[in-house]
């Protein structure tokens, strides 16, 4: 699997933009890259480069404010697409396609698809490949959709971390095309259907047909939360992940049912950082990956907005969603 970097186009954007200071951001799966990158960008073009050296897990995951004080005029992201949002500093994204080949993983996933409508998902690095899967199912068992979502979806079939929004469509199960289990996870629990997974990382197929095991996870945390007495909501200072009305709210809410509670601004939730404020539980109003995918690192419960809702009796314990951020 090769990262396929597109420099001349980075090049020639920058030149037009004509920065005096870029920065360029990436994934860590891109980082050892960025010296080469640096370097021919600053070959090519007049301007001088930074590389942020801190992680970065989305588009949603910009130093814009910081960046800004050090005359940063233009952010060069890499490895994530697009989405809304009112950012500091001019901000140009580029997708970064993993080449990958999958002609044996789709033969091998057409025996478990079986037949009927399935929905087509995949993550930014693979949706370059959803055309020609789509094409390589046979129609006469298969009718394979993608479907479009919301305004932070940049490609048809795409689903971010905190936004499932491209799987509304009425199909019988999933097709997903990725690493990992928790997109898949995500796109069983906010539609109750099968999601079949072809995994390039491990060239294997695998399905996630429910969820019970992850919910039962969900209101253990919930359980456990009851029995605190303050909480810290969590309102994270990334661009793309500041819900800052929503964390005041909850506050509020929190505190008219007894409890203690404060917001708490972080750029990085760690679990000592949360140990040393010391709350007994905390609700994270930030990247919903903190709250379910790192849940096992913190000793404190740490629950979503709408878990909060269950906790302080505005939500039934039979109607738990999962936690996103969408963009209408």
């Amino acid at each position: 699997m090769t990262h396929k970097i597109p420099i001349d186009k980075i090049t020639e954007k920058i030149r037009e933009k004509n920065p005096e200071l870029v920065s360029i951001q990436m994934p860590e799966g891109l980082k050892r890259k960025a010296q080469k990158i640096s370097n021919t960008i600053e070959t090519k073009t007049d301007t001088h480069v930074l590389i942020s050296g801190d992680p970065c897990y989305g588009a949603c995951d910009l130093e814009d404010w910081e960046l800004k004080k050090l005359g940063v005029d233009l952010i060069i992201h890499l490895g994530h697409s697009e989405i809304p949002l009112n950012t500091e500093i001019d901000v140009v994204y580029f997708d970064i396609p993993m080449e990958i080949e999958i002609d044996r993983l789709i033969e091998k996933a057409i025996d478990k698809i079986g037949s009927g409508d399935i929905g087509l998902i995949t993550t930014v690095q693979h949706h370059h490949l959803l055309p020609e899967i789509k094409k390589k199912l046979p129609k006469q068992k298969i009718n394979p959709v993608i479907g479009e979502g919301d305004k932070a979806i940049a490609n048809p079939g795409q689903v971010l971390g905190c936004n499932f929004s491209a799987t509304e469509i009425d199909v019988d199960k999933y097709l997903f095309i990725g690493t990992g289990n928790f997109h898949p996870t995500g796109i069983a629990y906010s539609t109750n259907k099968p999601v079949i997974i072809i995994d390039p990382e491990r060239q294997e197929i695998r399905e996630i047909e429910n969820t019970d095991l992850f919910i039962k996870k969900r209101y253990a945390t919930i359980a456990k939360a009851q029995k605190a007495s303050s909480f810290g909501v969590i309102l994270s200072t990334k661009t793309g992940q500041t819900r800052k009305k929503l964390a005041l709210k909850i506050k509020e809410r929190l505190k008219k049912e007894g409890y203690k509670a404060s917001v708490v601004t972080m750029e990085e939730v760690s679990p000592n950082r949360l140990l040393q404020l010391g709350y007994d539980a905390y609700i994270n109003t930030g990247c919903p990956r903190i709250t379910y995918d790192d849940h096992k690192k913190y000793k404190q419960p740490i629950l979503t907005p709408t878990e909060h809702e269950i906790l302080v009796g505005d939500r039934d314990w039979s109607n738990l969603e999962f936690d996103e951020i969408r963009r209408q």
